[in-house]
């Protein structure tokens, strides 16, 4: 099975691009970055429509829409997992439950490589 595509929504376009090279280096081919949530969706709806499987990384605080907003919309999608990248854990235990994995951003080197791998395997079951 080939990997998913991963797709990064982040505000600080510096980081997506770190987060995206990072991805890339540790084997994901399909990289796609994401300036807001709106472009999030837009990137990630069409992807699961064509049948492929997705991992999204999220930030929470992206302005409107929110990462947890993000998440309330695809959530629910077959073919997709979200991991969340942010500063602060979503208060919302729904939003929390729908994740593979929240990470604190400054512990994304030791635990996204992992949690890709976690996403990638939950994708691979479905």
């Amino acid at each position: 099975m080939s990997t998913p595509v991963v797709v990064i929504a982040d505000d600080e376009k510096d980081l997506r691009e770190m987060i995206a090279f990072r991805i890339r280096r540790w084997g994901y081919a399909d990289v796609r970055q994401a300036a807001n949530g709106f472009e999030a969706i837009a990137l990630v709806l069409p992807l699961l429509n064509e049948g492929k499987r997705v991992i999204l990384v999220t930030d929470n605080d992206m302005g409107k829409p929110s990462g947890e907003e993000v998440v309330r919309v695809l959530a629910d999608k077959e073919n997709l997992a979200i991991i969340m990248n942010a500063g602060k854990k979503p208060e919302d235990k729904a939003v929390l439950s729908k994740l593979i994995k929240f990470i604190a951003k400054p512990d994304l080197d030791e635990v996204l490589p992992v949690a890709l791998k976690e996403a990638w395997a939950t994708l691979s079951e479905a």
